[in-house]
């Protein structure tokens, strides 16, 4: 047998439930969702954007600079740009056989909230958008510009992509060979390696 006072509690915790329910409801949800960064991705997104990228197997030296503070109220956060040097060889037909040394910008974005970290000094495989205002490697908050300490498997995948394309099945964007990544004046090759 319920009492008045059993059904009243009852009445109460049902209430109380859909408020609470209610108040999770009513906020937004924020999350950054990201693919997982993948070198053959990589490859295809820049080889069909109209931006030209040379790509760098080797060394990134961005010194000890501090990042400074950011406004993450702002929901676009501004670009941080910091100096670096890459060495190492650039991907050409023949694969990474170019040597390279150049003075780069790196531009450290934001997804919303969600800012890129900066980046440790070490072997890199970097896609370096070479603009009229110099060579730039863009980092965001969900990768894919720059990986750090690359694999075997990795730099293989890169210079199968360069060869034979990058099929979707490999986790790119489409299925088209990308054509030999130009190198501006500002990082001539060194020498050929090859």
């Amino acid at each position: 047998m319920t009492t008045p006072a059993k059904r009243s509690l009852r009445r109460g915790l049902s209430v109380m439930t859909l408020l609470a329910m209610a108040s999770l409801a009513a906020g937004p949800a924020q999350a950054l969702s990201c693919l997982a960064p993948d070198v053959a991705r990589s490859f295809d997104e820049a080889a069909q954007s109209d931006a030209r990228y040379m790509v760098l197997l080797g060394t990134l030296d961005r010194g000890t600079p501090t990042v400074p503070e950011r406004d993450l109220s702002n929901n676009s956060p501004e670009v941080v740009r910091l100096p670096a040097l890459v060495k190492g060889l650039a991907m050409t037909e023949k694969g990474f056989s170019s040597g390279v040394e150049a003075q780069i910008t790196m531009e450290l974005g934001c997804t919303g909230p969600w800012c890129a970290q900066l980046p440790e000094n070490g072997t890199v495989l970097a896609f370096i958008e070479l603009t009229n205002n110099g060579p730039i490697l863009r980092v965001n908050a969900c990768g894919g510009h720059l990986f750090a300490n690359p694999t075997k498997e990795q730099v293989a995948r890169l210079e199968s992509c360069q060869i034979d394309g990058c099929p979707v099945e490999d986790g790119a964007v489409g299925d088209s060979p990308a054509a030999t990544p130009e190198i501006a004046p500002e990082v001539t090759p060194e020498s050929d390696t090859k």
